[in-house]
């Protein structure tokens, strides 16, 4: 069969259409006939236009901007080590201060300013003061007497006031109370033993044992009263005396009453011995009454004995309360006179302060009613 021919310009739009089936397909169907484009010139006219048809499943081409990328690296995450060093802190400037030389010149106190203060005063220091008996300005404005020092008529002169006394020389010279002072107690330059201490006028020790004391206010000798040693026994026991201790004497034999006839004290555990004497011949009996008292706070103890260890009663009170005993004996004609022995028996309490013992009895005579 023969087709008709064609124009160049309806073969070249057929040919593009061809073309384009067999992209979208990939392949052609079929080959083109020989006889469609025999007729067709080699090169199409200039005046067609002409396509650069792209497959569009090919990789998409990566636009050039003509930058390099940033390249952000690995960040360095490694572990800072602290500087936990010990800070260097020198050693400490200890050298000498530098106090200068003092200024020991003359002071200048100028003319004093006695507006303002009353007749008799002068301005010193910014007060009114007396020169004539002020120790901080004697005599004029300025002028200090020492430590021991009095102004007195605007002069100074060693003196102190009462009740301290001027004790050393030189240098040494001080005030000081003799009441109190261990380096001056009692006089100038009596000292008290190391340790001691210095009370009305008297050394003595800080402290004793409850069952002493420091009565002679010597440190020296420590706590030299022991209350409870026995100052003496009962064959060395000191006497009372001896005293009638009848209770009626002469015509019809009248009463008597007793009276106190010894009295003796102390401070530590003592022994005493007296007599009752018979001194009428009525057949009356014989009395006598022993009364201890102790000092305040200390208790004291009374035992009476007919001989040394024949115990024949005791008085034993509490302390502050006073112990007594009634001595009696005789009643029938004839000599009824004993000796009896006391003992003073410490038990608790200390004191300088001194017991004391009184013996009652009819007489101070042993040989008078």
């Amino acid at each position: 069969m023969n087709l008709p021919s064609a124009s160049p310009a309806r073969v070249a739009m057929l040919a593009l259409a061809l073309a384009l089936g067999a992209c979208a397909t990939g392949e052609l169907d079929g080959e083109i006939d020989d006889a469609a484009v025999t007729d067709a010139p080699a090169n199409p006219p200039s005046d067609v236009p002409t396509f650069d048809l792209v497959n569009p499943l090919d990789d998409v081409r990566r636009v050039d901007t003509g930058k390099e990328p940033i390249d952000l690296g690995t960040p360095d995450t490694g572990f800072i080590e602290p500087d936990v060093g010990t800070p260097d802190v020198g050693t400490p400037d200890v050298g000498t201060p530098d106090v200068g030389t003092p200024d020991v010149g003359t002071p200048d106190v100028g003319t004093p300013d006695v507006g303002g203060c009353a007749t008799g005063e002068t301005m010193c220091g910014g007060g009114c003061v007396d020169l004539q008996t002020n120790t901080q300005h004697c005599g004029r404005c300025g002028r200090a007497c020492g430590e021991v020092e009095a102004c007195t008529a605007g002069s100074c002169s060693a003196t102190c006031a009462a009740p301290r006394r001027l004790c050393g020389t030189g240098e040494t010279m001080r005030c000081v109370d003799l009441q109190t002072d261990a380096a001056n107690c009692g006089a100038c330059g009596m000292a008290c033993s190391a340790g001691g201490a210095c009370a009305a006028g008297r050394c003595a020790t800080a402290t004793c044992m409850t069952n002493a004391s420091d009565c002679n206010r010597n440190s020296a000798d420590g706590c030299e009263v022991i209350h409870g040693t026995a100052a003496n026994t009962c064959a060395a026991a000191l006497n009372l005396g001896a005293f009638c201790g009848d209770t009626a004497c002469a015509l019809f034999c009248p009463s008597r009453s007793l009276r106190v006839v010894a009295t003796r004290t102390g401070t530590r555990t003592t022994w005493f011995r007296g007599r009752l004497n018979e001194c009428s011949s009525c057949p009356a009996s014989l009395n006598g009454r022993l009364t201890l008292r102790g000092p305040p706070g200390v208790d004291y103890d009374l035992f009476v004995y007919s001989a040394c260890g024949r115990l024949i009663g005791s008085s034993q009170r509490l302390a502050g309360v006073d112990d007594t005993y009634t001595l009696t004996g005789g009643g029938s004609f004839g000599s009824d006179s004993s000796d009896f022995f006391v003992e003073v028996r410490w038990f608790s309490g200390a004191s300088c302060m001194p017991f004391t013992l009184t013996f009652e009895a009819r007489s101070n005579s042993a040989t008078s009613c």
